[in-house]
């Protein structure tokens, strides 16, 4: 994923632990250079079993915001991996509030 990020902003996000899960994830994402990874992750998939050691890795990272609860992890990574597939930008179109 080709994007600044510092012009990165979840502020449209009107749910603050949700804005803060986000941001937490995106930037763990990027310090662990994980787009490319989570590009190819296969969607069928999902989060909800850890098979992967990075999947660990990213699960037990952001545990302290998800309090080790498997649904809340998946779907942050799901948004996750919906910014790695199809961009920053048709990320904010999609999920910005009207």
């Amino acid at each position: 994923m080709k994007t600044n990020t510092m012009s990165i902003s979840f502020h449209f996000i009107p749910h603050d632990n949700m804005r803060i899960m986000l941001e937490e994830a995106f930037h763990l994402i990027t310090y662990t250079d994980s787009w490319n990874w989570l590009h190819k992750y296969p969607t069928a998939k999902g989060f909800m079993k850890l098979d992967s050691k990075r999947l660990r890795y990213l699960s037990k990272r952001l545990e302290p915001l998800h309090d080790k609860n498997p649904v809340i992890f998946s779907i942050i990574m799901a948004h996750m991996e919906y910014i790695a597939k199809y961009g920053w930008e048709n990320y904010v179109i999609r999920f910005k509030a009207n």
